[in-house]
């Protein structure tokens, strides 16, 4: 068996190794922190501290999976297994853990940094709780809470795209949101919604900004080296200014971890395929085939076999359109209607209609090289939806439920652009697109597929594009502080 990735929660991790629990002395799984007790309160309770009382830069030596093994090896208590008490260990390891005989895997390096429970649960939902709630932090020229008001306002303001999912809960109810909600609020909403608060520190607003800009480039399908050792600069600052802003106390395994997420990108790639959120969501709906409380094991593997036979079953035989129309109803399969194929890329979706161009959209025609377009007007017909290697693009006219804007662009060239319509030539292969231009602030080449926190305007003139010239969908945010583009970094971050 090869197994050269785990992807776990700082729960299982320790049970895997046969380490210490989060809390315990030497439990970081990367170097060898010894876990400090915090002066002021009960020896017990230990913590990851950045630096000691005197403000001086702690640092440890790293692990390393021939480190481990050497010394476990050379260890004659944990090679024969004759601890003298529970509280023994070898640098938090009690033993030579299940995982350590897998071939090619590295105890160390062949673990990933899961940011659903560490990132978005763990240290996001905790500096929210923080920056929010602690009273002890308010002073006149920085309270929060006093803002969450006009937060509220913001978010209830965005719309984002249909892919990215739908708005999160309340900010007021945020202690409940779960790991979904977390990473929309800081993919998309959080720069924007808390950007130019009057009662936000500048240092706090800018702490946070340190931790989302890292989080969007961590989860980039293409990262460069240059832009990890950015973001390992960048974390080192947020680590080391969590201490300073919320106490030693609030130094936990999460925070940590921050210091190490680099080099498991660098060995294991973007953290977005080595997430927990695939492995939540299967969970999620394995636990919704349950419907009593006797034989839980029994039904999920029954229900769940069955919906495999169905699939088969459909695959394999020619059944009647009923029959197909009731299997698929069955596996909650969408079911497209008024669709033509145009190619194997594109469909129209919806009836078409006779496109009849005004000025401004004959001389898009003439500027953008159309002229076979401008030929042949009478042919021309237009759609609301198109459907491009499976995602579905919509136009302004169309009419959608309030919560999505579905019209807003990226272009191959890394433009962004509104929709305005679809059109196509009656009986041609091709599909175009009549768009508006949009002109974002510019954004440092580090930060490339990042909130570009600047003010965007729409350009006069139109467009027409190929609809092939689409990258992908984005969020169009109007705040009252400005306006906003935001585009997730992966194809993974959505429902």
């Amino acid at each position: 068996m090869y197994a050269p990735i785990a992807s776990v929660d700082s729960g299982a991790k320790p049970k895997l190794l046969r380490q210490k629990a989060h809390n315990g002395r030497k439990s970081c799984g990367y170097c060898l922190h010894p876990n400090l007790p915090v002066p002021g309160y009960p020896t017990n309770m230990l913590r990851f501290l950045e630096r000691d009382e005197k403000g001086n830069l702690l640092c440890f030596d790293e692990r390393s999976h021939e480190s481990i093994r050497d010394m476990l090896e050379a260890d004659q208590l944990v090679r024969e297994k004759k601890l003298k008490s529970p509280n023994d260990h070898v640098n938090g390891l009690y033993g030579i853990g299940c995982v350590a005989g897998i071939p090619i895997f590295d105890v160390v390096r062949s673990f990933a940094v899961d940011y659903l429970h560490t990132g978005l649960l763990g240290i996001l939902s905790t500096e929210i709780g923080l920056l929010f709630d602690t009273r002890e932090l308010r002073t006149e020229s920085h309270d929060p809470s006093s803002q969450i008001p006009a937060i509220e306002r913001r978010l209830s303001s965005i719309k984002p795209p249909n892919t990215m999912a739908a708005r999160s809960r309340a900010f007021a109810d945020r202690e409940k949101w779960k790991g979904k909600e977390l990473r929309l609020f800081a993919l998309i909403y959080a720069l924007p919604c808390l950007e130019g608060l009057p009662k936000i520190s500048q240092k706090h607003f800018q702490h946070l900004q340190k931790f989302v800009i890292s989080l969007q480039i961590l989860l980039g399908s293409k990262i460069t080296e240059e832009q990890l050792l950015y973001v390992e600069q960048l974390l080192k600052e947020y680590v080391d200014e969590f201490q300073e802003l919320y106490g030693p106390i609030h130094m936990t395994l999460n925070v940590q971890l921050m210091k190490h997420v680099v080099k498991a990108v660098r060995d294991l790639g973007p953290l977005g395929p080595v997430s927990n959120f695939s492995f939540e969501s299967g969970n999620g709906r394995l636990a919704s085939l349950v419907q009593g409380a006797k034989g839980v094991v029994s039904q999920i593997c029954r229900k769940y076999l069955g919906m495999l036979t169905v699939c088969d079953f459909i695959d394999e035989h020619t059944v009647s359109n009923d029959v197909f129309n009731f299997c698929n109803s069955i596996m909650n399969y969408p079911y497209l209607k008024n669709t033509v194929k145009i190619d194997d890329e594109i469909r129209s979706l919806g009836f078409e209609s006779v496109f009849e161009p005004n000025d401004e959209e004959r001389r898009a025609m003439f500027s953008s090289g159309f002229l076979d377009l401008l030929e042949n007007l009478t042919g021309l017909v237009c759609y609301n939806r198109v459907m491009y290697k499976g995602t579905v693009y919509y136009c302004k006219a169309y009419t959608k439920p309030e919560v999505f804007d579905d019209t807003c662009v990226k272009l191959i060239d890394s433009s962004y652009a509104l929709v305005e319509k679809f059109i196509r030539p009656q009986g041609n292969l091709s599909m175009y697109g009549i768009v508006r231009i949009i002109r974002v602030s510019q954004v440092d080449e580090k930060l490339a597929a990042l909130i570009t926190t600047g003010a965007y305007h729409f350009l006069g003139d139109l467009k027409v594009i190929d609809i092939k010239e689409i990258l992908c969908k984005c969020a169009c945010m109007q705040l009252d502080n400005g306006n906003f583009v935001c585009e997730l970094p992966n194809d993974f971050e959505r429902d």
